[in-house]
């Protein structure tokens, strides 16, 4: 039986079966999806694992001896008495695969790192008012105004319709789905509001330090955590549960964006904040 390779992406298990409750389908031929990889975890008795592929091979699994079933190897369980297990799934990680389905996960997962760089750069500029200093009102409007204009406009919708073709796929994914997609409203919604009060203290508004503060501060969060949400729990599967036609669709829409800050040129509006970007990358460095 072979090893459980160590680079995989874990992405659910089920309850704890005994011989009264096991799920009739695993006593059939079934296999595994591609690129999918189950650990079977026996807690007591025993079960006897079936490989029905050549080289055939049936193995009894014990509480010192786990599972391991391949990607699409055709299989079947049996309880030997009384038994309780459970399984565990795990995914290849779709960036190590070609094709495109690879490549615009690479570029989603990329962008990331973008935007996470420009909420560490604005999240330095509220630190200023901890040291009773000014921020740079100007970099932090531009940093919010890329916000509004290339995720929420671009990147966003584009993830919701990777993410409403894979709910598709998956109908277990659609409460997560629906509350990925709101949060991408809510973002767009506070970033609007702190780019306002951004432009007002550029033009000279006076505002009181939590006007800003408290609002630049909770999208900072609101922001991280919802890109941690989509890389646990939704980039894993989209590898393996889109077919070719989902991706195309997909590359057609990304085809057309144009990114004005990490893109191939920078827009003349963002050259300061490129400068800026480049310089606190070098001193981390």
């Amino acid at each position: 039986m072979k090893a459980l390779p160590s680079d995989l992406i874990a992405t659910g298990r089920t309850p704890l079966y005994n011989n009264h409750s096991i799920p009739a389908g695993l006593g059939l031929s079934h296999r595994t999806r591609a690129r999918t990889w189950a650990r079977i975890t026996v807690r007591s008795g025993r079960l006897r694992y079936r490989s029905l592929d050549t080289p055939r091979e049936a193995i009894i699994l014990t509480p010192h001896r786990p599972g391991v079933v391949p990607p699409e190897e055709r299989h079947q369980v049996e309880p030997l008495g009384a038994v309780e297990f459970y399984l565990e799934f795990f995914q290849e990680s779709a960036e190590s695969a070609s094709g495109p389905a690879a490549a615009l996960l690479r570029r989603l997962r990329e962008e990331h790192v973008n935007f996470r760089l420009l909420l560490d750069l604005l999240e330095r500029q509220l630190d200023a008012f901890e040291r009773a200093a000014r921020p740079d009102y100007e970099l932090m409007e531009d940093i919010v105004r890329y916000m509004r204009e290339y995720p929420d406009r671009f990147h966003h919708p584009w993830e919701d319709l990777i993410f409403a073709r894979l709910a598709n796929a998956d109908t277990a994914i659609e409460p997560i789905v629906a509350d990925l997609k709101r949060q991408h409203a809510t973002l767009a919604r506070s970033g609007s509001d702190l780019l306002d009060s951004l432009r007002g203290a550029v033009a000279g508004v006076l505002l009181p330090r939590h006007a800003l503060e408290q609002p630049g501060r909770e999208y900072v969060a609101r922001f991280r955590a919802h890109m941690e949400m989509e890389e646990q729990k939704l980039f894993p599967l989209l590898g393996t549960r889109l077919a070719p036609d989902d991706w195309n669709a997909v590359d057609t829409m990304m085809a057309a964006r144009k990114d004005p800050l990490f893109g191939r040129q920078v827009a003349g509006r963002y050259e300061r904040l490129y400068r800026e970007i480049a310089a606190s990358t070098a001193r981390a460095g």
